[in-house]
């Protein structure tokens, strides 16, 4: 499962089972890749990309333009973090080719 369009909705329940979130973060480390679809808008994707890693990797009060209030960061320990943003990404596209 890749993250993109999801995140909010994991942020959102997030609010309502903080640990259920967490837990599932942890529990499927090995199935998920981070990902972002904010790629053609620049501000949009900068933006992104700090408040997602905020939410992965600090227990801090974030924000999201899909939640409406403030939520807690997960804060994801550094193993599971390499496998979402990096090995996972690795293991499924290694040998891939892409064509335009």
């Amino acid at each position: 499962m890749d993250l993109s369009s999801r995140l909010g909705h994991l942020q959102m329940q997030s609010e309502k089972d903080y640990d259920g979130v967490r837990d599932f973060f942890i529990k499927y480390a090995d199935r998920i890749i981070y990902g972002t679809d904010a790629y053609n808008n620049p501000e949009r994707l900068i933006s992104s990309l700090i408040n997602d890693w905020k939410f992965l990797t600090t227990n801090q009060d974030c924000e999201s333009t899909e939640v409406s209030k403030t939520f807690k960061g997960i804060q994801l320990p550094e193993e599971y973090l390499y496998k979402i943003y990096y090995e996972n990404a690795i293991k499924t596209y290694r040998g891939l080719t892409f064509e335009k």
